[in-house]
């Protein structure tokens, strides 16, 4: 399957995708919206600061499908591969891959171009590394490089926008997240320039002004007090899968992961809950009540992110 061409499947499992990555989170803001160009011609170049959430933040700012670059050693296993190029994911050679990897570039920006050609966005993490921070690492060479070469094969302008993507908090559930897309600028504004770390400069300081770290709200104790019920109350049904997400963070060494984990945790345990429940319930209880115990299931993730952030 190519990576632009649509696909039932994808578009099916997106609306649970979607429902999950919102799920983790107290709010989630797009702003800039407009500035995107609306025939989809066009390469992201957001920061990096919290592992595959960043992706996920991307993905469902837009109902459109985003194609993303990724590391090319985790491609090296074909059935991996197959799953990445369904989730519309393309390696991305580094030097550091060996030789072998940076010969296939030139595929790689085949499928980059066949991407924007098809209406699909590029989405590159241009600091090339994802750090808990608010301060933007120096722009990689390597969007540049693909623009340069997809400006040479498309017959239509090309633009580059920088994007901020803004966390209240990376390691703890609930945070509050903001997605602001700057202005669309054509790729040849930054190809232009000829001096490479120029360029660089340009691209990483209009991401920094995008990335502003937000003002932690304080809440009163009453509300906090409050809002131990509706927390408590999501645990009674959450628990295996919020229990599951702390046990895998203990043993992770980059607490960067710590909100990929639990969104994974949920992805993945959240049906089973949902079946286990179900079959017990509709055994045991009368059916309008085992119908609120599946629903209570259903929302319990959403709540709980809901109601811990007030303790952050």
């Amino acid at each position: 399957m190519e990576i632009w061409n649509k696909s039932w499947l994808y578009s099916f499992l997106r609306h649970y995708v979607d429902w999950c990555i919102r799920s983790c989170f107290h709010s989630l803001k797009v702003e800039g919206r407009e500035n995107l160009p609306s025939d989809g011609i066009y390469i992201l170049a957001p920061n990096h600061s919290n592992a595959l959430m960043d992706a996920l933040v991307v993905l469902q700012a837009e109902k459109r499908a985003t194609a993303f670059g990724a590391r090319a050693d985790i491609f090296k296993k074909k059935k991996i591969a197959r799953i990445l190029t369904f989730l519309r994911i393309v390696p991305m050679a580094r030097f550091r891959d060996g030789l072998d990897q940076v010969r296939k570039i030139d595929s790689v920006f085949d499928k980059v171009v066949e991407c924007l050609e098809n209406g699909v966005p590029f989405c590159v993490f241009v600091e090339g590394m994802h750090q808990a921070s608010y301060e933007v690492q120096p722009a990689k060479g390597g969007i540049f490089a693909i623009a340069a070469k997809a400006a040479e094969k498309l017959d239509k302008p090309l633009y580059i926008i920088p994007a901020g993507i803004c966390w209240s908090d990376f390691l703890h559930p609930g945070a509050d997240c903001t997605l602001h897309y700057g202005k669309a600028r054509r790729a040849e504004e930054y190809l232009s320039v000829q001096d490479k770390r120029e360029r660089s400069r340009i691209l990483t300081a209009q991401i920094q002004e995008l990335v502003k770290e937000p003002q932690k709200r304080k809440y009163p104790a009453a509300l906090r007090i409050l809002a131990s019920i509706p927390l408590l109350l999501s645990l009674l049904f959450c628990w295996p899968i919020e229990l599951a997400a702390l046990i895998i963070n203990s043993k992770m060494k980059d607490k960067v992961w710590s909100n990929t984990v639990r969104f994974g945790c949920r992805l993945v345990l959240l049906p089973l809950l949902l079946i286990v429940a179900a079959a017990v319930s509709f055994c045991t209880l009368h059916w309008a009540l085992a119908a609120a115990v599946c629903i209570c299931t259903l929302f319990a993730p959403w709540l709980y992110s809901k109601s811990i952030h007030i303790y952050q």
